[in-house]
């Protein structure tokens, strides 16, 4: 093959790729806005900071990352050709944003049953508890009361320690037959504002209270006035401190020092 040849092949190769990188870049941006949008719903009302982190709202959203992201522009670069007729073009974008559409619906569907609904008191500590961890409990609340708590944003509640060796016998045969900790038990739920003190006998004392992050700046005179103290919060990734009222409010969060 002469220089000319090699010169006019890389030329048309060139030529090709230019609408290959437009059709890429197109792509990416249009994924862009999908996953902001989804990333935008995530931190505002399945996975509030800082469950976002704590649980595993940024792992489901690296699987959306993989698929808006990455996968389907890079399958738009590989498949795209000005050669091809306007029908060919259609086929294969039309497989590719089927294939796209599936698998983020299917990443949505497994954040969306993992997404923390409750936050429960069981002993001396709260819990996330998922969504998948309730749905299902119509055999033991009615469902009108379990769509109800559903309806709430991430209420606090919590599990009273059973009075008697029967109520204990009780949880821990339901616990060891059907499944369903402590924690989960929907139909034991009460407010966490109705035992605050109950609450405050767990209370941490060694931290640092410069280190907490609280929702809303005014929290942070008003929790200190009415004599705010955290607690353990054990969650799928990540386990935290959270700062509670003396109302039995949530207003705020610390995430201990890892030992390095």
């Amino acid at each position: 093959m002469s220089i000319l040849q090699v010169r006019t092949a890389i030329e048309n190769d060139c030529t090709d790729m230019k609408p290959k990188f437009k059709a890429f870049l197109l792509h990416l941006l249009l994924s862009i806005l999908i996953f902001t949008g989804l990333f935008t719903w995530l931190l505002t009302r399945w996975y509030p900071e800082p469950l976002f982190t704590a649980s595993g709202g940024i792992q489901g959203l690296k699987i959306a990352a993989l698929v808006d992201l990455v996968l389907g522009p890079l399958l738009s670069f590989v498949v795209y050709s000005p050669k091809k007729s306007r029908r060919e073009l259609l086929l294969d974008y039309s497989v590719i944003a089927l294939f796209q559409l599936g698998a983020l619906a299917w990443g949505i569907y497994n954040i969306h049953q993992n997404r923390p609904v409750v936050i429960a008191w069981w002993d001396d500590r709260f819990y996330t508890v998922p969504y998948n961890a309730i749905d299902n409990q119509n055999s033991l609340i009615p469902k009108d009361k379990l769509e109800k708590l559903l309806d709430e944003k991430i209420p606090l509640v919590m599990v009273p320690a059973p009075r008697s060796s029967d109520e204990l016998a009780g949880i821990m045969d339901v616990f060891l037959n059907q499944g369903i900790p402590p924690q989960q038990r929907v139909d034991l739920y009460q407010p966490a504002s109705s035992s605050v003190e109950t609450l405050r006998k767990h209370a941490e004392i060694n931290y640092d209270p410069q280190a907490i992050t609280f929702f809303d700046q005014a929290e942070r005179t008003t929790g200190s006035e009415q004599g705010y103290f955290l607690v353990k919060l054990d969650s799928a990734f990540e386990n935290i401190l959270i700062a509670i009222d003396s109302k039995g409010r949530w207003i705020g969060y610390l995430r201990p020092e890892k030992p390095e």
